[in-house]
């Protein structure tokens, strides 16, 4: 068995960017099932990014208090 590696930012980016241009085409055409699952990966990218930046604010937090008590 293999491990995923987590996608990089510039991956979430890119991704993110075929969403948001996946949605807009297919809004064009009407195609109300592709427009809401781009729209569904838009937000699964914004909840991933805030995620991973509230664990690294409360990693950052951890260490200074560690080396606070030191």
């Amino acid at each position: 068995m293999t491990v995923n590696k987590p996608m990089t930012g510039e991956q979430l980016d890119e991704l993110m960017t075929i969403a948001v241009n996946m949605q807009r085409d297919s809004e064009k055409v009407s195609d109300r099932p592709a427009a809401m699952f781009a729209y569904a990966v838009q937000v699964a990218v914004l909840e991933l990014r805030n995620l991973r930046t509230n664990v690294a604010a409360q990693v950052a937090d951890t260490t200074s208090l560690k080396h606070a008590q030191a």
